[in-house]
């Protein structure tokens, strides 16, 4: 059934104007639909006020920033410079009144040792003292083999260093001229207590057993290996 309605026939006579949509209920009124230009005004202002606070925002974060850089500047512009250059072999040469020597600062521990011989190989000896150890004196066990200039002249040599103090900011003093950075109560020299065994030719490798310590290993350079009981 076709209805005809003053719409229609204002829509008929003009045929490149786009009809409103009119939607009728079932008694045949017209149905009246809320105005949605309001909730899209009501959405832009949400929408433009949101836009604003993220604006404050990246203009506070931006002002933290800048306030960072400033402090970070002045305190490199306040700070003391410390001139520490690496010597570097084959580029710097020493001055004939200059020696080498180490930066105390830079290990925990740091103690010397001389043994008759070079010593090109050497292993730590496992022991009952506890692992992970960290607190000073340390003790430790080392087995090592020489290289002398002569194949009779070599040694494997079974070293005990106990007494094994803090080094570190040794060379660092406080007001009184103490050492500042020191945990230890004591400040005793370290204690060194060795045996040699001879040994035919030049030792370029050795090793302890793990499961067995007194069971060490050589690796001659004579093209022997040999096989010790060193407790």
């Amino acid at each position: 059934k076709k209805v005809h309605t003053k719409e229609s026939e204002a829509a008929a006579s003009a045929p490149d104007a786009v009809a409103p949509a009119v939607v009728y209920d079932e008694h045949g009124k017209p149905l009246e639909f809320e105005d949605s230009s309001e909730y899209e005004t009501d959405s832009e202002a949400e929408s433009i006020h949101a836009g604003d606070e993220v604006d404050e925002e990246n203009a506070e974060m931006g002002d933290a920033m800048e306030t960072i850089k400033q402090d970070e500047a002045a305190s490199a512009a306040t700070a003391p410079e410390v001139d520490r250059p690496v010597f570097r072999p084959g580029v710097n040469s020493l001055e004939e009144d200059e020696v080498m020597d180490y930066d105390s600062s830079a290990y925990d521990m740091h103690h010397k040792l001389s043994v008759e011989w070079p010593c090109l190989s050497f292993d730590i000896l496992p022991d009952q003292l506890g692992a992970v150890r960290t607190k000073f004196p340390h003790t430790m066990y080392v087995v090592s083999g020489s290289q002398a200039d002569r194949p009779s002249n070599n040694r494997i040599y079974v070293m005990k260093m106990s007494s094994l103090h803090r080094t570190k900011h040794d060379d660092d003093e406080n007001d009184n001229g103490e050492v500042s950075d020191s945990d230890d109560e004591e400040d005793d020299e370290a204690v060194l207590e060795s045996q040699s065994i001879p040994h035919h030719g030049g030792v370029n490798r050795i090793r302890c057993m793990p499961q067995s310590c007194n069971i060490v290993a050589t690796w001659a350079d004579a093209q022997h290996v040999h096989i010790w009981d060193i407790k």
